[in-house]
């Protein structure tokens, strides 16, 4: 058998992400690289193992018999390789803690409440992912994932931990509300809701219950609300729908943890008494192979305590 150097760490982390996405697009996305630099990585690939591991059909990619024993090895030496690192990692970097979370509650409730997570464990070095996928653990080297998932998802790993549930609602600037004839919280249910097709909803696509691809239609389902004709406005992420609602650009979906500090500032506005609990809830996820961590013991409890001021909040601000 001639000999051939193996392909690079980065293409075979490529090619596992293209063949789980099922799509270039999806994995450059994954990946925070190019759609261009995704079909570079693939195509070098199969020219150095002198077979195809996808078959083109259309926009779609397919992947070969070949592909699949491929991706069966590659999964379990990326899995190794993670594994290795993480051992000798947390044997030499008890003063560090990495963890990863989605952007909108990192940037809405976790960066602003930091200094108080440093005074509590000032001798370990905190740093925080806001990403996309918070448990992509082999990617972004994370000792511990902040996960925002269906409150029924479930987890014989008992590093699985639920950390909060909470209530949504829409919000509006106090500026909006003014112009648009609204009297935030004082309106009854059937008047804000006759109003909303006058209004524009701003709304994020971040994960609900499979039958509702966005939070702003499972709440209008739980209202009996016919929401076809309103003007919508969507985007990718809550922390730019609730930034654009302060602006004064529409109403959004309110979540707790992520509207409370606007609320208080009087940013924003819940709009109409009716509030409902969120269908998706927050738990914390440690890296399965991770030995025991002090950062990460003191972190878990010192998170768990703070965040229960968001009940708190629902309590005396909440109608």
């Amino acid at each position: 058998m001639n000999k051939f150097s193996l392909p690079s760490l980065q293409t075979l982390r490529t090619f596992e992400s293209c063949y789980r996405l099922g799509s270039f697009t999806k994995a450059a996305g994954e990946l925070n690289i190019s759609q261009g630099a995704v079909s570079q990585h693939i195509k070098s690939l199969e020219i150095r193992l002198g077979f195809a591991v996808f078959l083109r059909e259309g926009r779609r990619i397919v992947p070969t018999p070949s592909g699949r024993a491929l991706l069966h090895v590659v999964n379990e030496s990326l899995t190794r390789i993670t594994e290795v690192i993480y051992a000798e990692r947390s044997k030499q970097c008890e003063d560090e803690l990495i963890v990863s979370s989605l952007p909108g509650f990192a940037i809405r409730w976790l960066f602003p409440r930091l200094v108080n997570f440093e005074k509590v464990i000032p001798d370990v070095r905190l740093s925080v992912n806001a990403i996309s996928n918070p448990m992509d653990f082999s990617l972004h080297h994370a000792h511990l994932a902040i996960v925002y998932t269906h409150e029924a998802v479930s987890s014989s790993d008992s590093s699985d931990s639920g950390l909060f549930s909470e209530s949504i609602f829409p919000v509006c600037s106090p500026a909006f509300a003014e112009a648009h004839g609204l009297n935030g919280n004082k309106d009854d249910a059937s008047r804000f809701i006759n109003r909303l097709p006058e209004l524009t909803l701003l709304y994020d696509i971040s994960s609900a219950r499979q039958a509702h691809p966005d939070i702003w239609s499972y709440w209008a389902d739980s209202q009996g609300v016919d929401m076809t004709k309103s003007h919508v406005q969507k985007y990718s992420q809550s922390n730019i729908t609730l930034q654009l609602a302060e602006l004064g650009h529409g109403v959004a979906m309110g979540r707790t943890s992520l509207v409370m500090d606007a609320v208080r500032k009087g940013q924003l506005i819940q709009l109409q008494p009716a509030q409902i609990r969120n269908p998706c809830r927050y738990h914390l996820q440690i890296y399965p192979g991770l030995s025991r961590h002090r950062g990460v013991e003191i972190f878990s409890k010192t998170l768990r305590l703070m965040t229960q001021e968001i009940e708190e909040f629902e309590n005396s601000y909440l109608y």
